[in-house]
């Protein structure tokens, strides 16, 4: 039992628990918590570095096809 919320495992607000990953991003697996930001997706989460290289790319494609080339 924790000395600080009485209770076993520990209360989400209490400041001696542990934080338990709520998932993995299916690009990277980096361990996900519930206060990271992640964009749910067909296939499961994905982490915001994997969101942001994805979109960032995806942005490069449209770039290289319309304009002959991406910046």
């Amino acid at each position: 039992m924790c000395n600080w919320c009485g209770v076993w495992p520990c209360a989400p607000n209490c400041p001696n628990r542990t934080a338990q990953p709520v998932g993995r991003c299916v690009r990277c697996a980096e361990a996900l918590y519930e206060a990271d930001w992640y964009i749910p997706s067909p296939w499961g989460p994905l982490c915001e570095e994997c969101a942001r290289e994805m979109l960032l790319r995806s942005r490069c494609r449209v770039q290289t096809a319309e304009e002959g080339g991406c910046a």
